[in-house]
This record gives structure tokens, sequence and C-alpha cells, in this order.
């Protein structure tokens, strides 16, 4: 919350519900997850809500992010 400039959490909700594909890239990056083939966006809403398309295009195996965690820091 801090990170993101939000002291309430209500505040952060509404955010993140509100803007799902920044908030999402946040998490990505804060958890350091790795993609042999970085996504061409977060979430692709061209379907409409009821049929989001999550990362399309990403390539990813966790045992990438899993093994560099600590070289992150």
């Amino acid at each position: 919350m801090q990170h993101l400039g939000f002291d309430v959490y209500a505040d952060l909700h509404r955010w993140s519900v509100s803007e799902r594909g920044k908030f999402w890239s946040e998490v990505i990056e804060h958890l350091g997850v790795v993609f042999s083939k970085n996504p061409n966006e977060v979430l692709d809403l061209g379907n409409g809500v009821k049929d989001p398309r999550w990362l399309p295009g990403a390539e990813f195996n966790c045992v990438d992010s899993c093994f560099t965690a600590n070289e992150r820091g």
C-alpha cells in the first residue's frame, strides 16, 4: 500500500478494482515474476469483463521466478 501511495485499504481496493491491469502489473513486479517472453499486456478486456485474457503472449516457467528470487534482493 505504501509503495503505491495508499494509506487506507479501502482506497487501495477501489483502485485495484477500477485499474485491474495496473494493479496486477504492480503485483507481478513486486513478486519478481520472470517471464521468458513478456506479455503483450497484463489484462486484455477486448472480449469484455466476462471473458478476460490475462497476460496474453506471455511465456512463463515458475521455476525461473523461484530460483532467481534471492538474486533480485
